[in-house]
């Protein structure tokens, strides 16, 4: 199987329509397909969430999306 590096920016594609959202996206059904095994810093949770709240903070989301991306988050790696 092969190992992927993966950073937050690649995993807030997976919440956010961005640039790349798709290559994204497909990262993470590999991931899901066991076609690839992942790893990212210890810290991602931490940038994750720090993205989430600025774009919070920027009026993008509401605080419960916000809360609904970290929980899926969460409920993908558990």
């Amino acid at each position: 199987m092969m190992l992927m590096v993966i950073d937050s920016s690649v995993i807030v594609k997976w919440f956010f329509l961005e640039s790349l959202t798709q290559e994204a996206l497909a990262i993470r059904q590999d991931w899901l397909t066991y076609k690839v095994d992942l790893i990212a810093p210890e810290l991602i949770l931490a940038e994750v969430g720090n993205i989430v709240c600025k774009k919070h903070r920027l009026g993008l989301i509401t605080e419960q999306e916000g809360i609904d991306i970290l929980s899926d988050l969460l409920a993908l790696i558990s």
